[in-house]
């Protein structure tokens, strides 16, 4: 188990509250808004928070991994965990042993959607390279006298392709305005002026960049259905906002007439930003523009989240009252009973796997109260957190290499008894002689007094 993978599990699970916190967010904020435009931006700056929380949450679980308070115990040997936690602790212990898993089929996603656009990339190219430049002067002369009204200062070409089956946008530099061939000579000029307009507001406000940035989002977390629907409004609002535009200056009927000729020529696939939306979000554009005071859904969805918001909120504050927390118990050891005094209070294992059955078996509760034995090594149980396994190990190593300098370890000493508990060295004297001190310092270093642990250990010479 990696840090990594535990990272980037930790960030999979903390991504759904995250967007369904910002989803409640969009709700909240475009219940107080008509327009399209301010939902529009409320949603873009909504994703592009969850998108930074996100990444914030990524380098905090990489830099401070998540610790599992836990019930483990101790050999002669080594630490081993062992859960006998609460419901909270068993789902931090299973992301854990998971994260492996949990990252791979991530990453796995990842790569099934990264090969996904390029192939759509791929079908873009294609369109680029067999398009052709637009010959139509009363086009041109449309483009020019549309994108001077709307303060458009980047240069924008038309072509024609037969790779399309609807108008497109391509491009942020360079933006090109492709065609279906045939379709400009089925469409009157007003309404040929009606798809350009709407074409160039999706390029005045940058709209590709931003579906650049929904694909990332789409592709990073196809798993979360809530960033899923997040993207999918913003999309739709994105259309509204540019169909606004359109209606500053057409009529809605003519645009209407536009856009069902449009559907009827509907694209069969999509390689970049496209003015084509299913069958419902087209009715949704078409209902819209002809009854605009019809009472919006996401209104009603805003009202909803704010009385469900309302309502946990202060379901939270309801029936609570603080109760004095007891003190952590640290250490919970088994008594010393003697082997031939109770016999019946001795129970023998011979692996760690059969030591596992029988806590499965009988439970911490009826083992603590005996004397454990494995392999003739008594066993201990400790209540710490799991990060104390990767503390032990680090102190171990530098211990076996500590005593192999001061020559403590040797060609003639190759093996030496460690006892540590609490804070102490037992019987350290005897083995460390003048370097006693160190090596409790160095325990010290790793467990402080307030920091339990307890565990026998056996270092061989290394040369």
């Amino acid at each position: 188990m990696t840090a990594l993978n535990t990272a980037l599990a930790w960030t999979l699970i903390h991504s759904f509250w995250i967007a369904l916190g910002t989803w409640v967010l969009v709700n909240i904020f475009s219940a107080f808004f008509a327009k399209a435009s301010s939902r529009r931006l409320i949603k873009i700056g909504s994703l592009l928070l969850f998108f930074a929380v996100v990444i914030t949450a990524l380098f905090r679980e990489f830099s401070s991994p998540s610790e599992v308070s836990s019930l483990w115990y101790l050999d002669a040997e080594s630490l081993t965990l062992y859960g006998s936690l609460s419901w909270l602790d068993q789902a931090k212990y299973w992301v854990g042993q998971y994260s492996g898993i949990i990252s791979s089929i991530w990453i796995v996603g990842i790569v099934i959607g990264t090969t996904r656009y390029f192939y759509n990339r791929k079908a873009l190219v294609k369109c680029e390279t067999t398009a052709i430049h637009c010959s139509d002067s009363q086009i041109r002369r449309q483009l020019n006298r549309i994108r001077a009204a709307l303060d458009i200062g980047r240069k924008v070409s038309v072509k024609v392709s037969a790779l399309v089956d609807s108008p497109m946008t391509v491009g942020f530099i360079k933006p090109v305005i492709y065609f279906p061939i045939g379709l400009i000579s089925g469409f009157s000029s007003a309404e040929l002026e009606t798809i350009l307009r709407h074409e160039l507001a999706h390029i005045k406000r940058h709209d590709y960049l931003i579906n650049l940035f929904l694909v990332l989002l789409e592709t990073l977390f196809f798993f979360n259905p809530i960033v899923l629907l997040l993207v999918r409004d913003l999309r739709r609002e994105m259309e509204y906002v540019c169909d606004d535009e359109v209606l500053k200056e057409y009529d809605e009927l003519a645009y209407t007439r536009a856009l069902l000729k449009l559907q009827e020529n509907s694209i069969s696939y999509q390689v970049a930003l496209a003015a084509q939306n299913n069958k419902s979000e087209f009715k949704n554009r078409v209902e819209r523009m002809i009854n605009p005071n019809k009472p919006k859904a996401g209104s009603k969805t805003g009202i909803l989240v704010i009385l469900f918001a309302t309502l946990l909120i202060s379901s939270a504050f309801v029936g609570t009252s603080p109760e004095p927390q007891p003190e952590p118990e640290l250490v919970t050891e088994v008594p010393v009973v003697s082997f031939q005094e109770t016999r019946q209070d001795t129970i023998k294992v011979k692996t760690r796997a059969e030591l596992d059955g029988k806590l499965k078996e009988f439970g911490f509760k009826y083992l603590k109260g005996k004397v454990v034995m494995l392999n003739g090594n008594r066993v201990r149980f400790i209540e710490g957190k799991n990060n104390a396994l990767k503390k032990a190990d680090k102190m171990m190593e530098e211990i076996q290499q500590e005593l192999v300098k001061d020559g403590i370890l040797n060609e003639d000493k190759q093996k030496i008894t460690l006892m540590f508990q609490y804070s102490d060295v037992l019987n350290g004297e005897a083995s460390l002689g003048s370097q006693y001190e160190k090596y409790k310092g160095i325990l010290n270093r790793y467990f402080p007094v307030y920091d339990s642990f307890a565990t026998t250990r056996v270092f061989r010479y290394k040369k």
